[in-house]
């Protein structure tokens, strides 16, 4: 095994079990511990790894995470996901957005959409509620139960159309189904004659801050018409989620 392939399986190896003594390091890669001990002293001296004096384990050290938050910082997530909204639809035949969480609504960042008879009233830099568009309750639902009780304590269920969710309990059954399911909808609840369906995007801290969606005008293709594209929803957002760097499985 060449040298910088070494460092490199040392380096992933710590990626994926967390914290390990320098002989498990040694017998998991079937490296001669002193060839190890090498590499270690040296990760060890330029701040990739930090050593536990105590249990004498490694682990990754601060300079990978700064690096690590230093590229995500510079990924421009419109560039990343937007071929996958025109993958979107091309298949849907519907309006697409990439939307993200500010902190207490989501804003629309990026759309696609053919000519149609009827168009989406929706424009980039638009801002609409967490609790009652798909997007948002595909952000909302992968928040922190803490965070959850936060937004929906300072947050009034205002009642746009009749489908509207305006009971608290209620809606924390829904995003308890969108936690199983992978994927929330919008059956007319913010707008009436628009229905969506919406997957989250986990970054690489995983943590959920957007979603993309397909949004139809209800004459065109209601909701059941729109949950025939759920599975391919799911899979696009699991794939811009890779792309961003997450490695989980998409649950919470």
């Amino acid at each position: 095994m060449k040298t910088l392939e070494k460092l490199y399986t040392i380096i992933d190896l710590l990626e994926e079990i967390g914290e390990l003594r320098l002989h498990e390091i040694a017998d998991s890669l079937r490296l001669n511990k002193s060839t190890v001990y090498r590499f270690l002293s040296s990760l060890l001296e330029h701040g990739y790894l930090k050593k536990d004096e105590e249990t004498s384990r490694y682990s990754l050290g601060l300079r990978f995470i700064n690096l690590a938050e230093s590229i995500a910082d510079r990924l421009d997530l419109r560039t990343i996901v937007h071929p996958h909204l025109v993958d979107l639809e091309k298949v849907a035949g519907e309006t697409i957005h990439l939307t993200v969480f500010d902190g207490k609504t989501v804003v629309y960042i990026d759309k696609v959409e053919r000519n149609k008879p009827v168009v989406m009233y929706s424009k980039i830099g638009n801002i609409a509620p967490i609790y009652c568009t798909a997007a948002g309750k595909a952000v909302l639902a992968y928040q922190s139960d803490e965070q959850i009780a936060e937004l929906l304590e300072g947050t009034e269920l205002k009642q746009y159309t009749e489908n509207t969710i305006t009971n608290k309990d209620l809606l924390l059954e829904e995003l308890e189904r969108i936690r199983k399911d992978g994927f929330a909808v919008d059956n007319e609840e913010y707008e009436r004659n628009i229905c969506c369906i919406a997957s989250p995007i986990w970054h690489h801290n995983g943590k959920v801050n957007a979603a993309i969606s397909i949004s139809a005008v209800r004459s065109r293709k209601d909701l059941e018409s729109l949950l025939q594209y759920r599975y391919y929803i799911k899979e696009k957002s699991e794939v811009i989620s890779k792309e961003l760097g997450y490695k989980g499985t998409g649950r919470r």
